[in-house]
């Protein structure tokens, strides 16, 4: 299989579950996050029971959380939002 072929076959949307395992967290971590719109997903056209989420977003938030995004971690605040709020 030459680079281009395995390029096109790289996985672009993720079930709920798939997502979750990706992130390192639970269907409900995935669920709450979908319910407080820090993802957004929409319906398989093949199976309308499942959710599909974007890869990029999953990237996203593991940019913003860093690897290993857990149910107890809490979010990274940026350092101006630390003294906006006088820590």
């Amino acid at each position: 299989m030459s680079i281009m072929e395995e390029k096109n076959t790289e996985k672009k949307m993720y079930t709920v579950q798939e997502a979750a395992t990706y992130l390192g967290v639970s269907r409900i971590k995935i669920s709450q996050l979908l319910r407080d719109k820090d993802l957004t997903a929409i319906p398989n056209k093949l199976d309308s029971r499942e959710k599909l989420i974007a890869k990029d977003q999953l990237d996203e938030l593991l940019r913003q959380y860093g690897k290993g995004v857990t149910e107890s971690s809490p979010p990274k605040l940026d350092p101006q939002e630390l003294e906006a709020v006088g820590v």
